[in-house]
């Protein structure tokens, strides 16, 4: 029971007895129960703001992470649209200038 041992809840009882008047016994397991419920609800609700936060920070974190992949992806296109701009064929010449026979101007 609230993992106190029996021995323990022995000595617990004996003290309660010869420290607090039998009469006020009943009372003050009242509030000592009271205390133990509040304790358990401020650590519940706790718990559950740390679960919170912990769930918000994951999808915070997955949110940036595809938020950067995205521009990884993005940039990736330009890149490859970028360099299929400059595609260099190292086969292909360099065009030559035509010369105009009659003029001997230079022609493009």
């Amino acid at each position: 029971m609230f993992g106190i041992s029996g021995n323990e809840l022995i000595v617990i009882i004996l003290l309660m007895v010869i420290f607090i008047k039998p009469k006020d016994i009943p009372s003050v397991v009242n509030f000592i129960a009271k205390i133990w419920k509040w304790i358990k609800d401020f650590v519940s609700e706790v718990q559950e703001q740390i679960n919170k936060v912990a769930l918000e920070i994951k999808e915070t974190k997955d949110e940036a992470n595809e938020t950067f992949h995205d521009k990884i992806e993005k940039l990736r296109l330009e890149i490859n649209q970028q360099t299929d701009f400059f595609d260099i064929d190292d086969n292909k010449k360099t065009p030559k200038l035509k010369i105009n026979k009659k003029t001997k101007k230079n022609v493009k």
